[in-house]
């Protein structure tokens, strides 16, 4: 069970989400960075959501084909290899020439940086005025001048200020934190168009693996895919 600390934190959310998912995927294939193979746990199943495997097939003359394959049901789920590459290629192609929009990829990408910090200064201010306000009635009560009935129901109320504060810092943090992702979206997103052809062709494939598994996620149903994902 995870809580939200209340003390800074060592990374952010963003590059927490992207750790995450690099131990997700590295439970499927324990070998994944010295991977011969580019596209492990590049591509995903449709159906189950998990990452597809590469296996080497041999057609009827005995020439070896490498094919995607996820097992975890039947029927199993399969992809020529050759046909992964095409669909990376035509998009990474697309987006250069621009003939996809980034901004309808990343969706709302309005920067709202400042107005979210603002509004966190505004919850942080409510929080210390109400433990101000508690160590006027703790005062009070010690004084004489405030009984116990008063006492417990301003203290709860001053709690129920605060938690609603801390509650929605939290909220706007998760906001900033994906404003944040955005960002490294559209960086990535810029980077592919630059460089991913290259990065595709590497010669080596384990840093092409590497790459591509930290820039986009293809999601696959049985002989065709169905969508990129920018990660």
């Amino acid at each position: 069970m995870r809580y939200r600390g209340n003390w800074p934190p060592l990374i952010d959310e963003a590059l927490l989400a992207r750790i995450q998912a690099e131990q997700a995927a590295r439970r499927y294939n324990r070998r994944l960075p010295d991977t011969a193979h580019r596209l492990s746990s590049v591509a995903y199943c449709i159906k189950c959501g998990g990452p597809m495997y590469t296996c080497i097939q041999k057609t009827g003359s005995g020439k070896p084909y490498p094919v995607l394959r996820c097992m975890r049901h039947l029927p199993s789920t399969n992809l020529a290899e050759r046909k992964a590459y095409a669909y990376i290629r035509a998009t990474i192609t697309a987006l250069a020439e621009r003939q996809v929009d980034i901004e309808q990829l990343l969706g709302e990408t309005v920067d709202r940086s400042a107005e979210v910090v603002a509004a966190v200064q505004v919850q942080e201010n409510i929080i210390a005025k109400a433990n101000t306000d508690r160590r006027r009635i703790d005062n009070a009560y010690t004084d004489g001048l405030m009984d116990a009935d008063g006492y417990r129901y301003q203290v709860g109320r001053l709690k129920q200020r605060i938690a609603a504060a801390t509650d929605e810092i939290a909220r706007l943090n998760d906001v900033l934190a994906e404003q944040g992702q955005q960002e490294q979206r559209r960086a990535r997103i810029e980077e592919a168009i630059t460089a991913g052809l290259d990065r595709l062709d590497d010669p080596d494939p384990t840093r092409a693996n590497i790459w591509l598994r930290t820039h986009l996620r293809l999601w696959t149903d049985n002989q065709q895919v169905v969508s990129i994902e920018w990660l």
